[in-house]
């Protein structure tokens, strides 16, 4: 009676353990790990790049007012932009135009307060869009920041932000900026863009 008693605790044991260990096997599966693609997926990426904008001086211009009298100087309002990025390469200047929103003079600081309205697109057709707002000396420095709100291509989605520093050429009216920012895509893909491409 003892003998049986003894084999009937150990076959016991045996299906508890059993139990056990399969209900740990079902949580690992249904739990996956986080993994290096999982953190690159939604990690912020930098985004750099070097660019021109030379105006156009055949299309629409707008008017810079000065904010505490009647005077205005008019200013083109469309330029294209060419130049590199770090993230879609070389623009197309035929995609990539730069659109002046706003703009007003500050004669006291000898600036100029613009709204611009960037688009960044190689010949593909990828790239971002940016709205922010720069102070432009008329000395020639310029700065500013701009947001993401627009995606293109494998782009679509992204948010970010960027700042700029560059120089005016005060005599051809063109702009050399060098850009540095940080973008992000949805994480709502299974891998990201920057996994593949660090791979």
């Amino acid at each position: 009676m003892q003998v049986f008693q003894r084999i009937g605790i150990a076959l016991f044991s045996c299906l508890v353990l059993f139990a056990c260990k399969r209900q740990e096997l079902s949580q690992d599966t249904m739990t996956p790990k986080a993994n290096s693609d999982t953190a690159k997926m939604i990690e912020i990426q930098p985004f750099k790049a070097n660019l021109n904008s030379t105006p156009n001086i055949d299309l629409e211009y707008i008017s810079c007012v000065f904010p505490d009298s009647f005077s205005f100087a008019t200013v083109p309002k469309f330029s294209t932009m060419t130049g590199n990025t770090s993230h879609f390469g070389k623009l197309d200047n035929s995609k990539s135009p730069l659109i002046l929103r706003e703009c007003s003079l500050d004669t006291e600081t000898q600036t100029v307060k613009i709204v611009w309205d960037m688009t960044f697109r190689n010949k593909e057709g990828e790239g971002l869009r940016f709205l922010g707002a720069v102070n432009l000396s008329i000395e020639g420095p310029t700065s500013g920041v701009f947001e993401v709100i627009e995606g293109y291509g494998k782009f679509k989605g992204f948010t970010g932000w960027i700042t700029t520093e560059g120089f005016l050429n005060t005599e051809l009216g063109t702009i050399f900026l060098s850009v540095d920012g940080m973008i992000t895509q949805p994480n709502n893909r299974s891998r990201s863009y920057y996994a593949r491409n660090e791979q």
